[in-house]
């Protein structure tokens, strides 16, 4: 074998080695690729899979926090519509002086224990008719007194309180209950069905 045989030969294994050696480097590239592309796909599909679970937790925690903020906001409503409630039933107790009123004060005074009353306090309506009852005792006009009396002996020891308005407060938690379901139900008549 010549020179240029030579030559020719290890040009031509040269270009083979070359040619392998690209087609063995795109192949690893191809494969690093193909890798890299399987690592950013299952990448993207944990990152969709966090984010949708980032996201039902950020739905339950807004939910969640929705829900505290209405309970909230009805207490409140409620707690503002118990006192206008009970402010109207206050302001209907002078109402209560019908006809059949001063027979009713007649039985709170002749309820009273006898313990020797030194003070009464009665709206002044009730002045006269409290002094005939108890002739002897001061009476003192009391007008935040809607109806009934206020009573206490000399030494302060004992006290009796049987107003209206304490009639109302002591009935009260029973009747605010039934007054809250009954305002419910006449609002629910007022509101629209949803389609």
């Amino acid at each position: 074998m010549g020179y240029e045989e030579l030559a020719e030969a290890l040009q031509r294994e040269g270009d083979a080695s070359l040619v392998r050696i690209r087609d063995e480097a795109e192949a690893e590239i191809r494969a690093m690729k193909g890798a890299w592309v399987a690592d950013l796909a299952i990448m993207a599909r944990e990152s969709l899979l966090i984010s949708a679970q980032e996201c039902s937790l950020a739905r339950e925690r807004g939910n969640a926090e929705a829900a505290r903020r209405t309970g909230r906001i009805l207490l409140e409503a409620e707690n503002v519509l118990a006192i206008r409630l009970w402010q109207r039933a206050v302001s209907l107790l002078p109402h209560l002086r019908g006809e059949r009123y001063h027979e009713q004060f007649q039985i709170m005074i002749r309820s009273l224990p006898a313990v020797g009353w030194s003070r009464i306090s009665v709206n002044p309506g009730d002045r006269e008719q409290a002094k005939n009852l108890l002739p002897g005792v001061e009476i003192g006009d009391d007008p935040s007194i809607s109806g009934g009396i206020e009573a206490e002996t000399a030494d302060g020891k004992v006290m009796v309180t049987d107003t209206l308005e304490k009639r109302l407060e002591r009935f009260w938690p029973e009747l605010l209950p039934e007054l809250m379901r009954e305002v419910q139900g006449v609002s629910a008549e007022f509101v629209p069905a949803k389609s």
